[in-house]
């Protein structure tokens, strides 16, 4: 799931709940669940989600603000312009480690004895 996805959601169940706290008492809640909800740590909780909401709300604006995926330099694209003419094929940085096109240098000696 996207990460901007992911806290927009997140913002808006903190959200939901903490505005269901603070009208519980309009009367649309249930007498038992208001009973359940209301005790001496429900302005804690109130507190809370919506610090939560905030928080994620934040997280989601920061995340589309400055979340771009990083561009490439213009001196690495002008090495790879000049690459890509001598070599007339698009420069790859490949970890030597993780090439398995080729056999190993000991394979050889494995087959023979």
């Amino acid at each position: 799931m996207n990460t901007k996805v992911f806290n927009l959601v997140l913002m808006v169940f903190w959200l939901i709940i903490c505005i269901g706290l603070l009208t519980r008492d309009l009367g649309w809640m249930p007498e038992e669940l208001h009973d359940k909800v209301s005790g001496p740590k429900t302005p804690l909780v109130i507190a809370l989600t919506g610090m939560l909401a905030a928080w994620n709300f934040m997280r989601f604006w920061v995340a589309k603000q400055f979340g771009r995926t990083p561009q490439p330099s213009a001196t690495a694209e002008a090495y790879r312009r000049k690459i890509r003419s001598i070599t007339g094929e698009d420069p790859k940085v490949v970890n030597p480690e993780f090439v398995f096109d080729d056999p190993p240098a000991d394979d050889a000696q494995r087959h023979s004895s």
